[in-house]
């Protein structure tokens, strides 16, 4: 159900793999909408990578036992079986808090993780540390801060060319926001971004 009459795919798109990290992190810098913003755009740039069957996103601040993260991709070959979680934040978090996550992640049977800190003033985190607890427990994880590199990562990883990818993340982001129930200030602003 979408709330405006307009959507990216009615209107020209003119947003590029480069000015993507800038429309992104301009709409959830805007007003968070208690992570709504935040989680629409991991979860759509997550359809573009691995395709809207396999991606799930639930409900904001919902403390789910289904979903190990927010964004949460099944595997191609067992729709059972949960391949990848991610948990978005937009506001800061500690190497603790990567920490639980990591383990609702192994006690749902997830071996690869990755956390997205989107908030302004987040410190770095001790990636080897990390990284070394996360490995000595079987889990891959990737902590994502800011929005760069998860973008570009998205965008390489996706079967598309970067610029057709950047294209249809504009659609899923949008599809996404309307999904999350973000506000009609939210839609109109993304509309507006990723416009010409």
């Amino acid at each position: 159900r979408q709330r405006l009459g307009s959507s990216p795919e009615r209107t020209a798109v003119r947003t590029g793999p480069l000015e993507l990290v800038e429309v992104v992190r301009t709409l959830v810098i805007e007003d968070s909408e208690d992570g709504r913003r935040a989680q629409a755009a991991v979860a759509g740039l997550m359809d573009v990578v691995a395709g809207t069957s396999r991606v799930e996103s639930g409900r904001i601040n919902d403390p789910s036992r289904k979903y190990p993260g927010d964004v949460c991709i099944r595997s191609a070959t067992n729709a059972t079986i949960w391949e990848k979680a991610i948990e978005v934040r937009d506001k800061t978090i500690s190497a603790t808090d990567v920490r639980i996550f990591g383990m609702k992640c192994l006690a749902m049977g997830v071996r690869e993780a990755a956390v997205v800190v989107v908030a302004e003033g987040q410190r770095p985190l001790d990636d080897a540390e990390l990284g070394v607890w996360a490995h000595n427990l079987g889990l891959g994880l990737t902590v994502f801060v800011g929005w760069e590199a998860f973008v570009h990562q998205a965008l390489f990883w996706a079967p598309e060319p970067k610029p057709a990818a950047a294209a249809l993340a504009v659609t899923m982001i949008h599809r996404r926001l309307v999904a999350v129930e973000a506000s009609p200030k939210a839609i109109d602003l993304w509309l507006r971004l990723v416009s010409p």
